[in-house]
């Protein structure tokens, strides 16, 4: 969660060589926010296709963000 919770209100890309974990160091994370606090990530290869994983990512925590803002909806309802 420290690696994540770097990026604020944007997609991030973070290599696993500029973490502290050398398990990571053949890997990429790409990360979104949704929600108010929530974040969703992809770990993969170095050697991915960045645009179409970002893309993904970034089309994943939208939905994420409207499926939760229409349940907060629904609860003040009730």
């Amino acid at each position: 969660m420290s690696i994540v919770s770097q990026n604020d209100d944007k997609v991030g890309v973070i290599f696993g060589a500029d973490t502290l974990y050398s398990e990571l160091d053949c890997a990429t994370i790409i990360v979104a926010p949704f929600g108010v606090n929530g974040r969703i990530g992809v770990i993969g290869p170095t050697r991915m296709s960045y645009g179409h994983i970002v893309s993904l990512t970034t089309y994943l925590a939208k939905k994420l963000s409207e499926v939760l803002d229409n349940n907060i909806k629904d609860l003040e309802e009730i």
